[in-house]
């Protein structure tokens, strides 16, 4: 099947007001994207996008080409794959491509900054602008044998700084001496020691690379 995401144009059309939108691809070919000034309306509401049918998941703009199958929840970042591990006792348990399991459960927020002053009423910034990061990605339960990982991975575009992948993990049991690992282009691995309390969990912020 031709992935429809890698056959589009990575820039955003020049009058829509951010940079970067999103882009939902389904089974049967369609594209859904945030922004289309052919239809009216332009802008899609992000909640009307069919999980069920939902294919691919991703952001473009800036030259930027970001997306996840959600058949396997791998991230594919301008053509480098990114997958999340968790490693206990010397064994290494694959968070993304697990079987059976669908990552459509799909998150994207744009963080904003504004300063309001309730004294003076001045205010700085609006909703519209001052985007500080947009973020996509997914959060999914998985289950390795009869223990339950509430899992969610984000990527964040950081205005001025480097973007992010966030990993946070809460698995149902105390684990000591893990290690959250990512594996880059099936190749290259990362890994982070790490221990989880049960029902909290970490986080790990992890500059892409």
């Amino acid at each position: 099947m031709i992935n429809m995401i890698e056959n589009i144009n990575d820039s955003t059309p020049s009058n829509f007001i951010y940079d970067f939108m999103w882009i939902a691809e389904y089974d049967d070919g369609e594209l859904l994207t945030e922004y289309n000034p052919q239809y009216n309306p332009r802008t899609t509401d992000f909640y009307s996008i069919d999980k069920s049918k939902l294919l691919r998941y991703g952001y473009i703009g800036s030259g930027l080409r970001v997306y996840f199958n959600v058949y396997d929840g791998i991230f594919n970042i301008n053509n480098s794959t990114y997958e999340i591990f968790f490693k206990y006792n010397n064994q290494l348990y694959s968070l993304t491509n697990m079987l059976g399991v669908k990552y459509n459960d799909i998150i994207q927020f744009k963080r904003r900054t504004a300063y309001f002053n309730p004294l003076t009423g001045e205010s700085c910034g609006s909703m519209n602008g001052n985007i500080d990061s947009y973020n996509i990605g997914w959060k999914s339960k998985l289950y390795i044998g009869n223990i339950e990982f509430s899992v969610k991975a984000i990527y964040s575009i950081q205005k001025n700084e480097l973007p992010l992948l966030q990993i946070k993990i809460v698995p149902n049991q105390d684990f000591q001496n893990c290690e959250v690992v990512i594996r880059k282009d099936r190749l290259i691995e990362y890994n982070y020691p790490c221990n989880m309390k049960s029902n909290i969990g970490g986080e790990l912020q992890w500059v892409v690379r």
